[in-house]
């Protein structure tokens, strides 16, 4: 596939008049290209089609990583499903009796979860109720850094701050961390 496409024939001339900067055509003609796995340049038809299917795509991918995140936090026990909505659990262990203290630890665990995970705070929204937090996801908030897999994998501030825990947890073993 070409890599510098040429500015001078008819379809990157026409893709230009529609798309205004090179920038974006040649945005377009990439990703298109590569899509297809051609060198031909997309019609202007074919591009706007192309770019309404990424949207769609992309607020697919966003709708489904919301649920995702709330599948997550139901599954590590921490919330649940009441009447269609879903509430952080107030109580320990499914006893249902109200317990302002599981509530807090809960609460504290889903934050904790999201800022393992870089999930922004933002893109929740949770709201107190008399006994609980009501909890959803803002779907159209999440940007495609959040989507990404490897932008929630483990980096180095996180790394220390897991031998910073271990060291609290066991004063007895001496660590010593060095850089690369």
């Amino acid at each position: 596939m070409a890599t510098c496409p040429n500015k001078n024939t008819a379809e990157y001339v026409a893709l230009q008049e529609v798309y205004k900067t090179e920038l974006k055509t040649n945005n377009i003609i990439f990703a298109w290209q590569k899509a297809k796995n051609t060198d031909v340049f997309p019609s202007v038809e074919q591009a706007n089609t192309f770019l309404k299917n990424n949207k769609t795509a992309y607020a697919l991918k966003q709708r489904s990583f919301g649920v995702s995140v709330i599948q997550n936090l139901r599954k590590q026990g921490l919330i649940h499903s009441y009447k269609g909505y879903y509430l952080i659990n107030n109580s320990y262990d499914n006893s249902m009796v109200y317990d302002e203290s599981a509530l807090k630890y809960h609460y504290d665990r889903v934050i904790q979860y999201l800022d393992i995970n870089n999930i922004p705070l933002e893109s929740m929204d949770i709201e107190r109720t008399s006994r609980s937090y009501k909890i959803s996801t803002k779907d159209n908030v999440f940007t495609p850094k959040d989507i990404m897999p490897s932008s929630r994998a483990w980096d180095k501030p996180r790394s220390r701050n897991v031998v910073m825990h271990l060291q609290r947890m066991f004063p007895q073993v001496d660590i010593k961390m060095l850089s690369v």
